[in-house]
Order: structure tokens, then C-alpha cells, then sequence
């Protein structure tokens, strides 16, 4: 039997689709710091973010633009800059509570009780206590629909070698990754479900498959 031919398959209707990211889920909750038209700082958590580039290192982000364009992606605009401070799962209260709406003149570092620290080329800061930074600087912006992909050159990098190897793999069994899983709301509150799991499994297959392996393979379409 082949892999997953036992699996009972449920297709999305029309009306669903729109909701089809969430068969991706989890991803990697990060934090963004932005700076605000007064010169303060804004920081906001999201969890649409990807590599895009090796070399020249860049990245992608999707930010809500519509019904409501979001403060990160209106200080993104005009100032061009962010900073990507990645979390670990330690610091979930922290992530969430960053969701919380406030007051334009209530800062919300100080609602989730986040400190920071200079940046190295961006003038916003870094997180502290985060297990890694990366500077950037928005290179194109691209309209998608309900969002804006922006798509950013990586300016500089930090990580904490506490919790990466040299080679930048996360070690589990230090700090556990910050992998949001669902969000949902109650009559006065918001809930975020993350995932709590150390566990690896090591899969490890040769570079070229053996000529016998894939007549095998063929012989069975």
C-alpha cells in the first residue's frame, strides 16, 4: 500500500477555501518590531512568514491590508524597515498578549512586558529574550488580495548559540519552538492554542535512488 492510500479524503467546498491556509498550520509565530510616525516602536506578532532567498538573503511576509490595514504594514510603507525577532515557545504569554488591542498612546512592548535592545542596521529594536533577530529592509511590496506580501532584504542576523548550533539548527531540547496552531474568541477574550513538542525524528535516505528501487517503483503505476 502506498504512503497515505489509506487516508479518507474531504474536499473543501467553495465557500471554505478562503479558509484553506489553515490546513498548513502551525507555523512559526515571530514578532515585529516597526517604528510608529511619532518615533515610538510598535510590535505586532505574525506567523505568514518565509524565506525567500538564500542569496541574496531575503524574505517574504503577509500582512492583512484590507478591511483594516494593519500598523506593522503602515510603518513597513513608510519607513521601509522591520526587525524579526523570533520567540520560543517561553515567551507564547508574551506573543499573544501582542494581539491585544490598545489605545493608539499605549504601547503595546509595555502591555506584553517585552524589553528591547538595539538593532544593528534598523532603527527598530530588537526583542529581548527572543532566540533570534533578523533586520530587514522591504524591497517590494505586492498587493495578493486581502493581504500585502512583503517581500525584504535581510540586513543583518543575531541568534542566541545557547539554542542554535553552529550550522543555525534549532536545539529542542533547549527551547522549544513557538509554533502557533489556532486562534479563536471568547465573549472578552482571544485564545491561542500553541504546540508543545521536543520530539525529532530522524528520517535518512541515500542521494540517488537504486536503479532496482525504481523499477520497483514503476512496475507499480
Amino acid at each position: 500500500m502506498q504512503v497515505g492510500a489509506h487516508m479518507s479524503m474531504r474536499e473543501l467546498p467553495a465557500d471554505q477555501l478562503c479558509e484553506s491556509w489553515r490546513l498548513m498550520q502551525p507555523s512559526s509565530a515571530v514578532l515585529f518590531t516597526t517604528e510608529n510616525e511619532d518615533g515610538t516602536f510598535n510590535v505586532a506578532p505574525f506567523s505568514w512568514v518565509r524565506p525567500a532567498s538564500q542569496s541574496p538573503p531575503m524574505i517574504t511576509a503577509s500582512l492583512l491590508r484590507t478591511p483594516r490595514k494593519q500598523r506593522s504594514l503602515e510603518n513597513i510603507e513608510r519607513t521601509q524597515q522591520f526587525v524579526v525577532s523570533v520567540p520560543g515557545l517561553d515567551m507564547a504569554e508574551s506573543v499573544a498578549a501582542c494581539c491585544q488591542k490598545v489605545p493608539e498612546h499605549i504601547s503595546k512592548l509595555g502591555v506584553a512586558g517585552l524589553a528591547t535592545g538595539p538593532s544593528k542596521c534598523a532603527t527598530p529594536p530588537r526583542i529581548s529574550g527572543a532566540r533570534a533577530h533578523l533586520e530587514c529592509e522591504a524591497a517590494q511590496l505586492v498587493d495578493t488580495g486581502d493581504h500585502c506580501l512583503v517581500i525584504a532584504r535581510v540586513l543583518a542576523g543575531a541568534y542566541d548559540e545557547t539554542f542554535f548550533t553552529p550550522s543555525l539548527v534549532l536545539r529542542p531540547d533547549r527551547s522549544l519552538p513557538c509554533m502557533h496552531l489556532e486562534q479563536y474568541n471568547r465573549a472578552d477574550s482571544q485564545v491561542h492554542l500553541f504546540l508543545e513538542c521536543s520530539a525529532i525524528r530522524l528520517v535518512e535516505v541515500p542521494y540517488l535512488v537504486p536503479i532496482a528501487e525504481l523499477q520497483a517503483a514503476h512496475d507499480t503505476f
